[in-house]
């Protein structure tokens, strides 16, 4: 998957942003001309609804003690590991198969 299919889908799971004008182009919430954003990868809201289109799993409980539950957790902790081992977000959803939700 690129990153415009992640954000079209969470799009399509209901993901509005930010409170700020969104640029689908770069992805970016503050503004369509200073750049692509990436604080949406941030944002948990980002995943739940990316989750949602996926048809991840919602009642799993990857870290117990943690209120929020379901496979878009995960794939949120997972996503920040690999930017913390040096990876870039384009080779997180490469990994992703925008394709096949139930096979994520």
């Amino acid at each position: 998957m690129t990153i415009q299919q992640a954000i079209q889908l969470a799009i399509k799971g209901g993901y509005n942003g930010f409170e700020k004008p969104f640029c689908p182009e770069c992805g970016n919430y503050e503004s369509p001309n200073n750049g692509c954003g990436n604080n949406m990868f941030l944002d948990l809201k980002f995943w739940q609804c990316l989750g949602k289109a996926m048809e991840w799993n919602e009642g799993c409980n990857y870290f117990p003690g943690v209120k929020q539950k379901g496979e878009w957790i995960f794939k949120w902790h997972e996503f920040i590991l690999n930017l913390v081992d040096g990876y870039s977000i384009e080779d997180y959803f490469k990994k992703i198969d925008a394709s096949n939700p139930s096979e994520t």
